[in-house]
């Protein structure tokens, strides 16, 4: 009889049990639903796809920064879209990652080197991009740039930059290490000493173009003097391109 009831009252209790983890279970919250969508802002037909085609475009703000995470509440979808049709609680919005690998990555390397080549003449060589990068998709531009090389022939380690953007919003900015190869004109100065100039002189709405003569040797973007013809005058000028230079002061 001992046992009998022992047995009972263990089956009442483990009937309990289950009942209390299924009252438990019933009574959960769902979970939150998550969404990743592409381009730099939500739209109400990213948390709710069955959002009517008038509202589809509805903006919700900024879409969170790589591997980062926002929350957008039934308040802030209804602020949008009114609560004629049916709204989630809420919505967990992620920013939607790509893994790049390296192939991939030199590849955009050298297609960016192909618009905006190394100076001097420089190539290529080798690139050391990491194994793979993790990058917010939905980029449409990779802009490349390769510091100034020095004046000096051969082979130089330097770094690419690589600008992963969307529009104008920049993405990734990542740094490749690279060696490139210089060739022997690269010792030559762009501009020499006693190069034909033309000057450009503005102040205000007048300007002014003459001639000059490169006193001093550089390269584009650099300050040298130069003298003017007819006044034999010393001016300081930036140099725009091989035979282009402006003025940097109006006297």
């Amino acid at each position: 009889m001992k046992q009998h009831t022992h047995t009972l009252a263990l089956g009442l209790f483990a009937s309990g049990f289950v009942a209390l983890a299924m009252v438990t279970d019933a009574t959960a919250k769902p979970a939150i639903a998550e969404v990743a969508p592409i381009g730099p802002r939500i739209h109400l037909s990213d948390v709710v796809p069955s959002a009517p085609k008038e509202l589809a475009d509805k903006d919700l703000g900024p879409v969170p920064p790589p591997n980062g995470a926002r929350t957008v509440t039934r308040a802030e979808l209804e602020g949008v879209a009114g609560k004629k049709i049916a709204l989630p609680d809420a919505v967990r919005v992620v920013r939607k990652m790509k893994k790049v690998a390296a192939p991939d990555l030199e590849k955009s390397l050298r297609a960016g080197l192909l618009t905006n080549p190394i100076g001097r003449g420089g190539q290529l060589k080798v690139a050391r991009p990491p194994k793979s990068v993790e990058i917010a998709d939905g980029w449409d531009t990779v802009l490349v740039d390769v510091p100034k090389p020095p004046r000096k022939a051969g082979v130089h380690t330097t770094s690419a930059s690589l600008l992963f953007k969307r529009g104008p919003e920049v993405l990734l900015t990542l740094q490749v290490p690279i060696d490139i190869e210089l060739p022997k004109e690269a010792a030559l100065p762009e501009v020499p000493m006693k190069a034909s100039l033309v000057l450009l002189v503005q102040k205000g709405a007048v300007e002014v173009r003459t001639k000059a003569t490169a006193a001093g040797e550089g390269d584009v973007g650099d300050t040298i003097p130069v003298v003017v013809a007819n006044t034999n005058k010393v001016l300081s000028v930036k140099l725009d391109a091989k035979d282009r230079a402006h003025l940097v002061e109006v006297p």
